[in-house]
């Protein structure tokens, strides 16, 4: 399937999903910044991600980044 008919919470999942694999310990590798993690999310945008949420993912992580 694809498109329209991925439930958009599936959508908003994948973004989260990849965001946290990349930016997470691994016992194989470090973890990933996420300045470099939203780069990949963000070219993945029209082929692999939805461009609504790689947008909305990416403000709400800038913006928890300049509270902390």
């Amino acid at each position: 399937i694809g498109g329209d008919e991925i439930h958009p919470w599936a959508k908003i999942c994948s973004v989260a999903d990849v965001f946290e694999a990349l930016t997470s310990h691994r016992p194989y590798r470090k973890p990933m910044p996420n300045s470099s993690a939203l780069a990949i999310l963000e070219r993945g945008i029209g082929n692999t991600f939805d461009g609504e949420i790689v947008s909305c993912w990416t403000s709400l992580i800038k913006k928890n980044l300049t509270l902390s």
